[in-house]
């Protein structure tokens, strides 16, 4: 999983203990930052257009569907495959999405 920041939240816990062994299992818990913000966005997209074999359908997108009552944007390249894009979301980061763009 990529992550932009990755952060230790509180201490290691020990969540069990191996009676034979004595061996611990040990919880860490993380929190990580995926997204993107505009600026970070907006470069990639300009880098892309300034290779010639990149699609014209490669851009920024308002989804058409509604996700808690609006609509999100996101940054859509298209891929190598046909019909495949590797879509970048500001909240969660890149993912691959065979919806349709452009």
């Amino acid at each position: 999983m990529k992550a932009t920041t990755v952060e230790l939240q509180g201490m290691p816990k020990t969540v069990h203990i191996d009676n034979l062994s004595g061996a611990s299992t040990i919880l860490f818990t993380f929190t990580l930052d995926r997204g993107l913000i505009w600026e970070s966005a907006y470069a990639l997209l300009a880098e892309k257009q300034k290779d010639e074999s990149s699609s014209t359908n490669s851009g920024f997108y308002e989804s058409k569907r509604e996700w808690l009552g609006r609509r999100h944007f996101l940054l859509a390249f298209e891929g190598s495959t046909s019909g495949m894009y590797k879509v970048i979301r500001p909240t969660v980061g890149e993912a691959l999405s065979a919806e349709q763009y452009g």
